[in-house]
C-alpha cells in the first residue's frame, strides 16, 4: 500500500500543471496582497477586510478556497481518476497484485495530501506576503464578530480557520471523487463540476434574498449552509464564532464526506476495468 501511494504521488507530481501551481502561488498571493492593500486606502481600518499583517492570510484563503481550491481538486481528480479510467491505465495497476479498494484509499489520500500541500504552502506565502505588505495591528476584528480580539487570539483563529478549510476541503473531495467516478471523460467532469460549484454558490444567494420563508428563517439558514460552498465561504467564520447552530455545519460537513466517499467507494470496486 505504502508502495501504491509513492507511486501515485510520483505520477500525480510529475505534471507540468502540478509545478505550475506551486510556483504560482507566491504571485498569487502577492497579486491578492497589493489589492488589499489599494482597498485599504478606501476603507476604515476598524472593519473586518481592513488587511493587516495578521488577517491577511484569512483574507486570502476566503477569497479562494470556495472557487480556486474547488477548482483544482476537479483538475486533480480528472487527472487521477477520470483519465486513467478513460485510457485504461488502471488495467496497469490491477495487473500488479493492488485490489480496488487499495486504489481508491490510495489515490484518495494522495489527492488529499497534495491539497494539503498546496494550502500550507498558501498560508505560509500569505503570511509572509502579509507581514511584508501590511502593518502589525494591535487588535483584530473578526468578519461575525464586532468584538476585537488579541494578536494571540488571532493567531490561533488563523489555525483553526486551516484546520477547518482542509476538512470542507475533503468534503468537497468526497462529492468531486464521486462525480469524477461516474463521468465518462474529463471534459464531463470540468462541465459538471463546474456546473456545481456555480450552483452551490448561487442557490443559498438566493435562498437567503428570498422572502418566500421570511428575512431571518431558521429554516432558510439550515438549507442555504446544506451547501458546502456555503460552509467555506461564510460558515467556517460563523463556526469558529460560536453559533448557535454550529452542529449543522459538522453535520452537513460530515454528511458530504461519508456519504459521496461511501458511493464513490462502492461504484469504483464494483466497476470492470477490463471491459
Amino acid at each position: 500500500m505504502k508502495g501504491l501511494i509513492v507511486s501515485e504521488f510520483e505520477r500525480l507530481w510529475s505534471r507540468k500543471f502540478i509545478i505550475i501551481l506551486f510556483l504560482s502561488i507566491p504571485a498569487l498571493t502577492f497579486a491578492l496582497g497589493m489589492y488589499y492593500k489599494s482597498n485599504n486606502e478606501e476603507i476604515i481600518q476598524l472593519q473586518p477586510d481592513f488587511a493587516t499583517a495578521l488577517n491577511f492570510p484569512i483574507l486570502g484563503l476566503a477569497e479562494h478556497l470556495f472557487i480556486t481550491f474547488n477548482l483544482l481538486l476537479l483538475m486533480l481528480i480528472g487527472f487521477t481518476v477520470t483519465e486513467e479510467y478513460q485510457h485504461g491505465h488502471l488495467r496497469l495497476l490491477l495487473l500488479r497484485s493492488y485490489s480496488l479498494a487499495q486504489i481508491y484509499r490510495a489515490k484518495f489520500i494522495v489527492i488529499s495530501l497534495t491539497v494539503l500541500i498546496v494550502l500550507l504552502v498558501y498560508g505560509i506565502s500569505s503570511f509572509f506576503t502579509g507581514w511584508v505588505l501590511f502593518d502589525i495591528p494591535q487588535q483584530s476584528i473578526l468578519f461575525i464578530s464586532d468584538e476585537p480580539i488579541s494578536n494571540r487570539a488571532m493567531v490561533f483563529y488563523i489555525v483553526y480557520y486551516y484546520i477547518l478549510a482542509f476538512i470542507s476541503i475533503v468534503a468537497v473531495l468526497a462529492l468531486f471523487l464521486f462525480i469524477g467516478i461516474i463521468c465518462p471523460t474529463i471534459n464531463a467532469v470540468l462541465g459538471c463540476g463546474a456546473s456545481l460549484i456555480l450552483f452551490l454558490i448561487a442557490a443559498p444567494q438566493l435562498l437567503e434574498q428570498s422572502t418566500a420563508f421570511g428575512s431571518e428563517s431558521t429554516f432558510v439558514t439550515f438549507l442555504a449552509y446544506a451547501s458546502i460552498m456555503k460552509i467555506q465561504y461564510t460558515g467556517i467564520s460563523l463556526f469558529l464564532s460560536g453559533w448557535e447552530h454550529w452542529y449543522w455545519i459538522v453535520g452537513v460537513t460530515g454528511s458530504y464526506i461519508i456519504i459521496f466517499s461511501t458511493l464513490s467507494y462502492l461504484i469504483f470496486t464494483r466497476r470492470s476495468y477490463f471491459v
